[in-house]
Parts: C-alpha cells; structure tokens; sequence
C-alpha cells in the first residue's frame, strides 16, 4: 500500500485500490473500492448538549436595583465580584448558548438578566419582565439566548431587580451545545 501525495482531488486512474491519496491543499484523504472513487470527510461528531446548574441563595444580600448580582455556576458567591471564579463559566469549544431555564425567590416588579462575555467585552440584556411582587418560587422561566460562542469565551450571567428587597433565591439550568470536529 502507498500513500501518495496530490495538490489536487485526484481522479480514478491516479492510483489502485491499494493506495490512498492525500491532497495536501484541503486535508482530503482518497481511497478506491469496487464501488469508485471515495472521499473521507471531516467527521462532526454531532452538537454535544449540556446543561449547568446553578443554585444561588443570595438570602441578606439580595439583588436588587444597584446591587447587581452574578449567578455562581459552582459553589457560593459572597464577593459579587466580575472576575470570580465562582461566576464566569469557561467555554472550551465554540458553540450556542440556547436557553436559561429558572426561578426565583423574593420581591421585586422586574426582572433585568443580562450576558456577560469575556468580562464586558460584550453585554447583551437577554431578559426583562414584569413578574409582580412577593413571588415564591415563581412560574418557571425559559429564556431564549441564541448566541454563538468561540472557544475560550467567559461567560457571565447576572440578574438586577429593579425594586427593593429583591431577588433572594435564583435557581435553574443553562442550556447550551458544543460541536466537535475531528
């Protein structure tokens, strides 16, 4: 068996079936077989989906309008600080953030959600409802994101009611996919 080497796709009669032929210009690999001429393509190993949770109990130090508060992918934010650990969710592959799914606890007339990528670099307000006074553990929300991601992207998402004494308790998921191409 041979491997041969083309800067172009080559045609039937450039080999056998017992070589295979690499065209240096795109990556493509050829082989033959009784049926003909035969291209093996960049495989996608399909879009991977995740969900990550989150569970927030903010309990005295509420969000509230000012007091703007990020969600904790894992473990308890008490510092509220951008550049936490605890609140950037790192993405290794570019993707889709698809949806946030949540509920929330506490008082407040609206609900302001925005996306946080690379520490400001880019802002997005996903959200913004009227969700009444006094909710306790309110309807379920489903948030539409759909928005492209690059690998390597840091990803913040943080909620500010706009009356007092706010939102105490937040808890939900993170719908997002990933592709994978080898």
């Amino acid at each position: 068996m041979a491997i041969k080497i083309k800067y172009r796709d080559p045609k039937t009669t450039d080999f056998t079936k017992t070589d295979m032929v690499v065209n240096v210009k795109d990556g493509g690999l050829f082989y033959k077989s009784e049926l003909g001429l035969h291209k093996l393509q960049e495989h996608n190993l399909n879009k991977h989906y995740y969900l990550q949770n989150f569970n927030n109990d903010w309990d005295e130090n509420n969000a509230y309008w000012g007091n703007q508060r990020y969600i904790a992918w894992k473990g308890t934010e008490t510092s509220n600080s951008n550049n936490s650990v605890l609140n950037q969710l790192l993405i290794p592959f570019d993707g889709i953030l698809h949806k946030l799914f949540f509920r929330q606890t506490g008082s407040t007339s609206t609900t302001v959600i925005k996306l946080y990528i690379n520490n400001n670099e880019k802002i997005n307000t996903l959200y913004t409802n009227n969700v009444g006074n006094n909710i306790d553990y309110g309807d379920l929300n489903e948030i539409d994101i759909n928005l492209d991601v690059k690998s390597g992207n840091m990803i913040r998402i943080a909620l500010d009611a706009q009356s007092s004494p706010g939102i105490r308790l937040i808890f939900g998921q993170l719908l997002y996919s990933q592709t994978v191409n080898i």
